[in-house]
């Protein structure tokens, strides 16, 4: 049966606009992805579905990032491609460091093959350049980054990276042109300064060493740290701190001491002294807490304590995060103010915090009579004058255990610590807050979205991609059946 011309029309005519229906949505597939690729290289439009956004910068390092206004350049010796494909390290490396430039269009990433291009080395004659290393400048300051920075293999067999630990910390070293100095005291069977050391590295101090037995504490740093020493200072060193202190009247500087949790502690006599005058009377036993709410574990030697002087902890005070301290010391005040000297709680324990003798059985349990608190978790002392009409200040802080400051503690996220003794010590030496970067272990080969980012997923695919195919389908009907 020949079919006549009004169904040959009609045919063609449903045909042509079926065909022309698939070429439009061919076309705008094409487009969409052309968009957001360009958008994509361009803005970073991307999604990391990691629980931890390994593959991306935090929060807090793309407000700092924001912030800056000089131009920065960063330079990957290595070609690009071929650096990405290296391996999934370095492919999260690459993904990390082009988020800056994503965050702040004033940060540029370069890749720089010195090895087709052997002359560009001689950009930085300062530093001993090599392929895979990164170069971070601005102006005339320049840091170099080398693999061996960005990741550190554990001994679980996983790995952890670095990476936007070292580029926060490069960037703010190159764009500030100056770190503040501070000297850890070594030797005295000192508890191990790492975790804290990588607080203050990573917000552009540069710590160094010093043995007070045979060197004098720099001059030029702003502050001095003893960190957990188990051993009695003798004299001759304590007057090496008061004479910093001092500054030859100038003041100005600061001690931070972290008394030591270990049992094995000797009666620090000669530092005590010191500490006295300052107005800061410390103990050997152990801070008890009677109330189980502010126990953290099992232990009542672990502890919470209450940020109670928000100038000192600055951003981290109204985030309601826990200040944790374990085995801590006792600490008083012999007074408030004693002429140019003062004193003030930092960190405090609550009222139901009780001191455990030094002597305590293994099977002690506080009393009613044991109970003082509340007391200082971290205690403070000025000693203040005026040069001029100018109020200049040295200062002394302690702090009742190393627990707070160690690297356990300091990665925990829900404690406060790691954020605390980041503003806590730029606090104590006039220094502008920074920015904590934690490490991120990127040894899981399974994909892990945290739930929103779940929810987000199950939303387009369950409601929003069929809801937009439905309205698709019933405009084409409608169109149709008006025709």
């Amino acid at each position: 049966m020949k079919a006549s011309k009004t169904e040959i029309k009609r045919k063609f005519k449903y045909g042509g606009f079926a065909t022309l229906i698939t070429v439009i949505f061919i076309v705008a597939v094409v487009a969409v992805n052309f968009i957001a690729t360009g958008l994509t290289d361009k803005y970073g439009l991307r999604v990391d579905l990691t629980a931890d956004n390994r593959f991306e910068i935090s929060k807090e390092s793309k407000e700092y990032v924001k912030g800056i206004d000089k131009d920065v350049d960063i330079y990957i010796l290595y070609e690009e491609q071929g650096y990405k494909n290296l391996n999934d390290l370095y492919a999260q490396a690459a993904s990390v460091i082009e988020s800056y430039g994503y965050a702040n269009s004033r940060i540029k990433i370069h890749y720089e093959n010195i090895i087709e291009n052997p002359s560009f080395v001689k950009k930085f004659p300062k530093l001993e350049l090599a392929t895979g290393d990164i170069v971070v400048s601005c102006g005339e300051n320049a840091k170099k980054i080398s693999p061996y920075d960005m990741f550190e293999a554990k001994d679980d067999n996983t790995i952890d990276s670095y990476v936007e630990r070292e580029f926060t910390r490069a960037i703010l070293y190159v764009t500030s042109g100056q770190a503040t100095k501070v000297t850890l005291v070594t030797g005295y069977n000192s508890d191990d300064a790492s975790g804290f050391v990588d607080i203050l590295e990573n917000n552009n101090y540069e710590v160094v060493e010093t043995a007070l037995a045979t060197e004098e504490i720099d001059p030029e740093s702003k502050a001095v740290i003893l960190f957990g020493p188990k051993t009695d200072i003798p004299e001759e060193a304590v007057k090496k701190i008061d004479k910093f202190l001092e500054n030859e009247g100038k003041l100005g500087k600061t001690l931070i001491y972290f008394m030591s949790s270990d049992p094995l502690l000797e009666h620090m006599e000669n530092l005590d002294a010191l500490l006295k005058d300052w107005g800061i009377e410390v103990g050997y036993g152990y801070v008890y807490e009677t109330n189980g709410n502010n126990i953290i574990g099992s232990s009542p030697l672990a502890v919470s304590a209450g940020i109670v002087d928000k100038d000192a902890a600055g951003s981290v005070a109204d985030k309601g995060l826990i200040f944790a301290i374990a085995n801590a010391r006792p600490i008083n005040f012999a007074f408030e103010k004693d002429g140019n000297y003062e004193t003030k709680t930092l960190v405090e324990f609550s009222s139901t915090a009780a001191v455990m003798p030094e002597d305590a059985s293994e099977d002690y349990t506080a009393t009613a009579e044991d109970i003082c608190g509340p007391m200082p978790a971290v205690a403070y002392a000025t000693c203040s004058r005026y040069s001029g009409t100018t109020l200049i200040q040295s200062k002394i802080a302690v702090v009742a255990s190393t627990v707070a400051a160690q690297e356990n503690t300091l990665k925990i996220s829900s404690f406060a610590n790691a954020e605390y003794m980041r503003n806590f010590t730029n606090y104590l030496t006039d220094t502008e807050e920074g920015v904590y970067i934690a490490a991120k272990n990127i040894s899981t080969d399974t994909l892990i979205a945290t739930e929103s980012q779940k929810s987000a997923v199950r939303i387009i695919f369950v409601f929003v991609i069929p809801a937009i195919v439905l309205l698709c389908g019933a405009g084409i009907w409608l169109f149709r059946r008006h025709k």
